[in-house]
C-alpha cells in the first residue's frame, strides 16, 4: 500500500502514526507500506520534516512507510 503526498494535521502521512494503526492493526495488511517516487524527498523539501535526505529514511520507517522510493528527482 501507498502512503499519500500529503499531511494529516500537519504530520506528513508517510510518517503519521495512523499509517499503521489503520492499515495494520485494523485493516489487516500484512504486506508493504511504501512512499511514492518522490515522497521520501518531499519529506525533506515540502514537508520540512528532516533535515536532510540521508536523515529520513531510518525515521520514515519507524512511524509509518516501511519500504520507501527516492524516486529519480533531486531536491
Amino acid at each position: 500500500m501507498m502512503a499519500a503526498y500529503n499531511a494529516v494535521n500537519g504530520t506528513p502521512a508517510h510518517v503519521h502514526p495512523m499509517l499503521r494503526e489503520i492499515v495494520v492493526r485494523e485493516w489487516g495488511l500484512d504486506g508493504i507500506l511504501c512512499t511514492d517516487g518522490s515522497g521520501l524527498r518531499l519529506l525533506v523539501t515540502d514537508h520540512k520534516a528532516y533535515p536532510d535526505l540521508p536523515t529520513a529514511p531510518p525515521r520514515v520507517s519507524r512511524p509509518g512507510s516501511t519500504t520507501f522510493s527516492t524516486g529519480t528527482r533531486k531536491p
